[in-house]
């Protein structure tokens, strides 16, 4: 005989009685994957934020090039100053 059987003790099979043990930082892992995609995110609108920017430069200056073009053309054909302000 075992020694359980002689001390009549109880033996333990399978999973049923055990207690999980928990871990000091059962998070720590999910917890810097979140915070790694969370600063991908933000790199990525940082990015996004300074190409927008330089767009809107970009466009800004096409737009005034065009709007001395358009003043520079109207004066041209002998337009007043009046007329050319009533269009913006």
């Amino acid at each position: 005989p075992t020694l359980e059987e002689e001390l009549d003790l109880p033996m333990e099979i399978g999973d049923k009685d055990e207690e999980e043990i928990a871990l000091t930082y059962p998070n720590f892992y999910e917890d810097k994957v979140t915070k790694l995609k969370y600063n991908n995110l933000l790199n990525a609108a940082k990015f996004n934020s300074k190409v927008a920017k330089n767009k809107i430069k970009e466009l800004e200056g096409k737009l005034y090039k065009e709007h001395i073009e358009y003043t520079v053309a109207l004066t041209a054909i002998r337009k007043d100053l009046g007329e050319i302000l009533k269009l913006y």
